[in-house]
């Protein structure tokens, strides 16, 4: 019970602290319009390290699966580029790029941050 519950409370977080980069990161680079490539990709790499450190972070803290970590971390950018692309359908491959950006990045950060947990204790046990 109390092992649900604490895996509960690491999802509520998780998509709480994903609403930070959803909002300040992912929507500003789809309802914004960037003035260039250059832009444009910055906000690509912006999107990768703020989910990627995210992931990372609650990977390296929980012992939950990492796919199910990235989804929750992302999942208020889905929610948000969901929402906006109803209102905007024009550019609809660039919100699915974020969203995906925003996605693999967490799931990649959390596979990363668990793989490290893992090196970490199967060092101090030897």
């Amino acid at each position: 019970m109390r092992e649900t519950a604490l895996r509960v409370l690491v999802y509520v977080a998780a998509g709480c602290v994903g609403a930070f980069p959803a909002f300040f990161v992912v929507f500003n680079a789809i309802f914004t319009d960037a003035g260039s490539p250059i832009e444009r990709i910055a906000t690509f790499i912006l999107t990768i390290v703020a989910y990627a450190v995210l992931g990372m972070a609650f990977g390296l803290f929980s012992s939950a699966a990492s796919w199910v970590l990235g989804f929750w971390i992302s999942f208020p950018a889905i929610v948000i580029v969901a929402w906006y692309s109803a209102r905007e359908t024009g550019r609809l491959l660039l919100h699915l790029s974020y969203v995906g950006l925003a996605v693999g990045s967490a799931i990649v950060g959390a596979r990363a941050g668990s793989w490290y947990r893992a090196l970490r204790r199967g060092r101090t046990h030897s």
